[in-house]
């Protein structure tokens, strides 16, 4: 019984002294962004307040609740996932309003009590019930009426659940070690396609898992424009002296084109054309024109054919493939780059060694389930150096791990 209070009373101390640090973190981010400091040091300030809410809740759940907590999120996603495809989300009032289970039964056509019980796992964390089966909007639950968002979302569990829970039998079977293969990971192997697909051939068999794949990757353009804020194009393209005929630069992968466009806006009166890459069906599906760029279908897995660039610019594409992959679409741009001339930029995650980022964590734990990584200086310094390149300099901001490393011919 001793035992068992004294246990209580350091569980006790331990909290106060979280909330202490909790409480002197969110002082230092409300004042931050009170006096509109940097956006670089909020963002940066917001990543330290989050950790610390981390911190606190698992000191005030103590180790027993921490070890059931992770069952309880699990479920409580599996249960987001169900309520989303009955359509709970696009059918709560956005003004304001609620509506009863009942109302939501009839309207949506599903049982009553199913519903009442997927919901209860989601109040007050996502969904507000104010008062019983009653329920509401919050702005946790409106982000997902954003298309992107709440296709991202069922694609993140729909597609990588599946991996996460197989995750240690792949281990078992294939020895703990970093997957090398695009064909046999995590991903494949939970999706009963090891050794013959890779995940983009797997996702391209089903038109509806391609498209919330693809929605995903648009909902993640607000943190890929952080590139544009991180490297001096304007400064950059100031200091060039191109004609008409020259290429500025070449956005290798470039998707619709949302970088190209943001690139091509921040200088408008340079001379030089600017070219978006992709695959020929991605290019193929782009109704609208680009201001200013030109499109091309590309796979970047065979030589480059736009040579002499003043830049070549790849974005969140490296991350998704293996080393040996990486380097052949290295030594596919290298091939096309002029010495003293031509420049890469790789807009990327940029590990920091012993740093904490759970974001960059859980992303690289992503990309590990079907081959790809995200990477410290050192790794991509090592995949450079095996592509013909070296790296000049990498180009930060405060408050996010994304940043564009820039390379330079041996």
């Amino acid at each position: 019984m001793l035992q068992q209070k004294d246990m209580m009373l350091k569980q006790n101390a331990a909290i106060k002294d979280a909330m202490r640090e909790l409480n002197a973190a969110v002082d230092s981010y409300l004042s931050a962004c009170e006096s509109a400091r940097e956006p670089g040091e909020i963002a940066q300030l917001h990543v330290a307040l989050m950790d610390n809410v981390r911190a606190t809740r698992a000191t005030v759940y103590g180790p027993m609740n921490m070890v059931t907590s992770h069952f309880e999120e699990f479920m409580r996603s599996s249960c987001l996932r169900a309520v989303m495809e009955m359509g709970v989300i696009e059918a709560l009032p956005t003004d304001g309003g609620s509506l009863s289970a009942a109302e939501l039964s009839a309207k949506l056509q599903v049982e009553e009590a199913l519903l009442v019980r997927l919901l209860r796992l989601l109040v007050p964390t996502i969904i507000e019930e104010p008062s019983p089966e009653v329920y509401a909007h919050t702005a946790n639950s409106m982000i997902f009426l954003f298309p992107p968002l709440r296709a991202g979302f069922m694609m993140m569990f729909d597609e990588f659940g599946p991996p996460s829970i197989k995750m240690n039998e792949f281990f078992q079977k294939n020895g703990f070690k970093t997957p090398s293969s695009l064909t046999n990971n995590p991903f494949t192997y939970a999706h009963n396609a090891a050794g013959n697909l890779n995940m983009f051939e797997i996702l391209s068999q089903d038109p509806q898992r391609l498209m919330r794949f693809e929605a995903a990757m648009q909902a993640q353009t607000s943190q890929n424009l952080l590139s544009f804020a991180i490297f001096p194009f304007q400064e950059r393209f100031s200091e060039l002296r191109p004609s008409e005929e020259d290429v500025l630069l070449v956005d290798i992968g470039g998707g619709k084109g949302h970088a190209i466009a943001a690139i091509r806006e921040l200088c408008p009166d340079t001379p030089g054309k600017m070219i978006l890459q992709d695959r020929p069906d991605v290019i193929a599906g782009l109704k609208n024109d680009i201001a200013g760029a030109e499109k091309f279908g590309y796979n970047f897995f065979e030589p480059q054919p736009v040579e002499g660039a003043f830049f070549y610019y790849i974005r969140r594409c490296l991350h998704d493939w293996p080393d040996n992959e990486c380097v052949l679409i290295l030594q596919n741009i290298v091939t096309a780059m002029k010495p003293r001339v031509s420049k890469l930029l790789i807009a990327e995650i940029v590990l920091p060694p012993g740093d904490r980022d759970t974001e960059a964590a859980w992303m690289d734990i992503t990309m590990l389930a079907f081959g790809g990584m995200e990477r410290s200086e050192k790794q991509w310094m090592s995949l450079l150096d095996r592509a013909g390149l070296v790296l000049e300099k990498i180009h930060k901001q405060e408050g996010t791990k994304f940043s564009v490393l820039e390379a330079d011919l041996k």
